[in-house]
């Protein structure tokens, strides 16, 4: 088995445990949307950084399996010199699910507004 192939984790609940136990060097977070659900984040890099990378996983729910395994290739590369904002499982119910839309059956992905209104 390859590097990154070992980096697929078998559902959400061992993919979430393995992106905290990635940037637990790290200043991290959680947000618990419901139980056993919960947005997870961590900042890597200077607090001061005139420009912040966003890493996100888990926008199409199911297809969190490859961007989880992506995340966690890129923080075992990432070091301290560049700031990442790091945010696993955007659409956690989805990841959990096995779902590409969230709980109201929403692909946030297609509805997503950058306007935000």
């Amino acid at each position: 088995m390859s590097a990154i192939a070992e980096r697929f984790s078998p559902d959400y609940a061992a993919a979430r445990a393995r992106f905290r136990a990635a940037t637990n060097r790290f200043e991290a977070g959680a947000f618990e949307v419901a139980p056993g659900l919960t947005i997870d984040w961590a900042w890597s890099g200077p607090e001061n950084a005139s420009a912040v990378l966003l890493y996100t996983s888990g926008l199409h729910g199911v297809e969190g399996f490859g961007g989880g395994a992506a995340q966690l290739e890129a923080l075992a590369l990432a070091d301290t010199a560049t700031a990442v904002l790091w945010v696993h499982a955007l659409n956690h119910f989805g990841w959990a699910n096995l779902r590409r839309v969230n709980e109201a059956n929403v692909d946030l992905n297609r509805n997503f507004n950058p306007e935000g209104g």
